[in-house]
C-alpha cells in the first residue's frame, strides 16, 4: 500500500468549512488571480485549506497492511517530484487523500488533476498540481486507486462527459479499479467510507464492490444524507 496526501504548503485554516475537501470556491481563487495567464498558479494552491484529516485517513487505511509493505507520502513528500520517481510497479493499493480540480477550475489549466504540496517555484515538473495527462505517465499495476478527493469521476475537459478525465488517466498508468467521487466530500466521511472499506477487503474474503457496499452500508444505517456516501462510485475490472 502507497497512500498520498495532507500536502503541506497549504493554509492552516480553523474554519468548518476546511473539512470539505473542496468546499469552497476553486474557481473564484483561480480565475480573479490575474499574476499567471498559463500554467499552474502556486500562489492560489497555497491559498486552499490545509488537510490534516487526510493524513489520519491514510494512516489509519496503512493500519490493515504489513508495515514493510507500506509507504506514506505526507507533507512534503506528498509532491508531484517524490510521486513521479516513486516506483509504483509492484504496488497492490494505492490511495490519493487530497484536493483535486476539474478542467478549467484552474487559469491556464485545462485538464483535471489531484493537488499536491507546491513548490517554491513553479517548472514544469513540479508545479503542485499531478494532472490528468501527467497520470498517464505513472507506470502502474494496482488493483486499486482510491482518490480520497473531489469530482475524481469529472470529465477531461469541462465539456466531456464524467470517466474520461482523471479515470481514463488512471486505467492508462495501469490501474485495474478505481474509487471515484461524483461530486465534493467531506474528508470526515470520505475517511470513514474508504478505512471501513479496507478492513472489510483485507479481513474478510471480499471483493471490491462488496467492501465499498458494506462501508457505504454503516453510513446509511447512522441515517446520513446521501450527500456524505453518495458521491463514492467503483469503477474499473473485477468488480
Amino acid at each position: 500500500f502507497v497512500g498520498i496526501g495532507n500536502p503541506s504548503g497549504l493554509k492552516e485554516n480553523s474554519n468548518e468549512l476546511s473539512n470539505l475537501l473542496g468546499s469552497f470556491s476553486f474557481n473564484e481563487i483561480f480565475q480573479n488571480n490575474n499574476t499567471l495567464q498559463r500554467g499552474v498558479n502556486i500562489r492560489a494552491i497555497e491559498e486552499m485549506p490545509a488537510l490534516p484529516g487526510t493524513e489520519k485517513e491514510l494512516r489509519a487505511i496503512a493500519s490493515f497492511f504489513n508495515s514493510d509493505n507500506t509507504k506514506l507520502l505526507l507533507q512534503k513528500d506528498a509532491s508531484e517530484i517524490v510521486v513521479k520517481k516513486e516506483d509504483l510497479s509492484n504496488t497492490k493499493y494505492i490511495a490519493f487523500s487530497t484536493h483535486a480540480v476539474v478542467a478549467g477550475e484552474m487559469r491556464g489549466v485545462d485538464e483535471p488533476g489531484i493537488i499536491l504540496t507546491p513548490p517554491e517555484s513553479a517548472s514544469k515538473e513540479n508545479d503542485g498540481l499531478l494532472t490528468a495527462s501527467e497520470i498517464m505517465n505513472l507506470d502502474l499495476n494496482a488493483e486499486l486507486v482510491i482518490l480520497s478527493a473531489c469530482n475524481t469521476g469529472s470529465g477531461m475537459t469541462a465539456s466531456s462527459e464524467g470517466l474520461t478525465g482523471l479515470t481514463k488517466s488512471f486505467f492508462y498508468a495501469g490501474a485495474n479499479q478505481l474509487i471515484i467521487s461524483n461530486w465534493r466530500v467531506t474528508d470526515k466521511y470520505a475517511s470513514r467510507l474508504t478505512t471501513n472499506m479496507i478492513k472489510h477487503l483485507t479481513n474478510e474474503n471480499t471483493t471490491t464492490a462488496q467492501a465499498l457496499q458494506v462501508s457505504i452500508n454503516k453510513l446509511i444505517e447512522e441515517n446520513l444524507h446521501p450527500i456524505f456516501w453518495g458521491p463514492f462510485m467503483l469503477v474499473g475490472d473485477g468488480i
